[in-house]
């Protein structure tokens, strides 16, 4: 089952990242945000399967939607920059994606 669930989850990955550059060019896919923000968040509860899926998911989310994110970016701190999750992270690419997606949205936010 491990097997087959984390290759779906990189099947969701790579259509969340295909769909993401088209979110924000059209007012009418805005709703579809929320839940793939939610969906990529929940990946972040487990660091073996899931996580590297995710942190790719919110970087390139963040990236091609920071405008659109930014006004939720206190909220998304609170989620996930929790000190229970940074307190087990080292220099790995999945720690970087989430501080890169954070990054697209500081020149927004200030």
């Amino acid at each position: 089952m491990p097997e087959e669930f984390t290759a779906l989850r990189l099947q969701a990955t790579e259509l969340i990242i295909a769909i993401s550059p088209l979110i924000q060019k059209n007012e009418a896919n805005h709703e579809l945000l929320k839940p793939l923000l939610q969906y990529t968040l929940k990946g972040f509860a487990d660091t073996k399967l899931t996580l590297n899926c995710a942190a790719f998911c919110f970087r390139s989310l963040c990236h091609d939607n920071s405008k659109l994110i930014a006004p939720h970016s206190e909220e998304l701190v609170q989620q996930i920059l929790v000190r229970e999750f940074v307190e087990t992270w080292t220099f790995n690419d999945c720690y970087t994606d989430i501080m890169s997606g954070f990054g697209h949205l500081i020149p927004v936010v200030c």
